[in-house]
């Protein structure tokens, strides 16, 4: 086979593999708008119960909700839902990342570092302190904040930034557990699965076609060319003695 040849198959299996990946990332992004939105339009993570000894639990989160020209909100609004399990006063806050660093400065508290579901798993770091946590009602960093018992619901229209989820007792005191389920009624997520789906399938398509064409006009005419037929000596007649005859004879 030429190298042109290779470097095409070789071609047409890298835009295979690129585009089964695409098409499996779009199809599980469909799959996820189809099993997690609920009756009011938010794609909700399963409800999980995060727990600590300390008065404090704290999530933070970069986001990057679009450049120039984005719309105001193109993340959605998130939607926060806490219950705590024995009945407790809850507060649940999201304030800038920064300013609640700073309040929480010098007290314990436990952040969650990263979260895992199917199966669900955290991974946290515990801060130590001595510093009782001031009241969370009476700081005005927050953005969007709820308290009270029972099911707590907070919704906020999402901005770039970087910013603190906080769940903890009313009271401030320390052990808080709370059944914790979060999401957002973005618009995003079923164009982009259905791009990049139709986008694999494309460059799946694309691989499969430029790889057969390769390798089918590649079978043939890859063997050694066959030798020019051989012209056979033109006969002359012999006399009886074995010479050859002159001509005109």
């Amino acid at each position: 086979m030429r190298t042109g040849r290779i470097i095409l198959v070789i071609v047409g299996a890298l835009l295979t593999v690129i585009g089964f990946a695409a098409g499996v990332a779009g199809g599980a992004t469909l799959l996820a708008h189809a099993a997690l939105r609920d009756s009011a339009g938010y794609y909700t993570t399963p409800t999980e119960r995060f727990q600590t000894d300390t008065p404090v639990l704290v999530g933070s989160a970069e986001l990057r909700a679009g450049g120039p020209g984005a719309e105001d909100h193109p993340l959605g609004t998130a939607r926060v839902q806490a219950t705590a399990p024995g009945g407790e006063a809850l507060f649940v806050g999201i304030g800038p990342r920064d300013e609640v660093a700073g309040w929480l400065a010098g007290s314990a508290y436990e952040e969650v570092v990263t979260v895992r579901y199917w199966p669900f798993d955290t991974d946290t770091d515990v801060v130590f302190g001595t510093r009782p946590v001031s009241p969370p009602e009476q700081q005005g960093f927050w953005v969007a904040a709820d308290s009270g018992t029972g099911t707590r619901t907070l919704t906020w229209p999402v901005e770039s930034g970087e910013w603190s989820l906080v769940v903890m007792n009313r009271d401030t005191g320390p052990g808080v557990a709370a059944d914790l389920a979060v999401g957002t009624d973005t618009d995003l997520l079923l164009p982009a699965g259905a791009i990049a789906g139709g986008l694999g399938l494309l460059l799946l398509a694309t691989g499969l076609v430029i790889m057969l064409v390769t390798l089918t006009r590649g079978g043939a005419g890859t063997g050694s060319p066959a030798p020019p037929p051989r012209t056979a000596a033109a006969s002359r007649p012999t006399t009886p003695e074995g010479g050859a005859a002159p001509p005109g004879s």
